[in-house]
């Protein structure tokens, strides 16, 4: 049997290789400077609401020193039954009323898994970095 390179992965490494590297170069600076010391977010209230398709997902997450366009926040389940997992990126709508720096967060997914199949994580939000094989700079819920 020949080896058939995967598609997206070898897209991704020439993305990274063009350029002599400078993508690859960029994205390692990123992950060693000091700056990205991923300080402590934490979360503030959340809730879910379920519908006869859908549930709505809300959660307030605080920052702390973090620059919210830093990071980008998904709603994730592990995959079921062989099944791949989902990631849903969360949307930013707006300012937490408690929080100072806060904002909340919220998206739609099926209701086919229960609510509690599903945690919201804030991410490195550093484009081409694929967590957490390059980053574990994750804050599960």
């Amino acid at each position: 049997m020949r080896f058939q390179p995967h598609p997206v992965r070898t897209a991704a490494y020439r993305e990274r290789a063009a350029g002599k590297g400078s993508v690859g170069l960029k994205t390692a600076d990123w992950q060693y400077a000091p700056e990205n010391v991923w300080p402590a977010p934490h979360f503030g209230t959340s809730k879910v609401e379920t519908n006869a398709a859908q549930r709505v997902f809300e959660v307030e997450i605080d920052p702390h020193e973090l620059d919210p366009d830093a990071a980008r926040v998904e709603l994730y389940a592990g995959g079921v039954d062989g099944g791949s997992a989902v990631r849903q990126e969360m949307e930013r709508v707006g300012q937490s009323d408690g929080a100072s720096n806060g904002c909340t967060y919220r998206t739609r997914v099926s209701n086919a898994r229960p609510a509690t199949g599903y945690a919201a994580r804030p991410i490195p939000g550093y484009a081409g970095v694929a967590v957490p094989l390059e980053s574990l700079r994750i804050l599960w819920q």
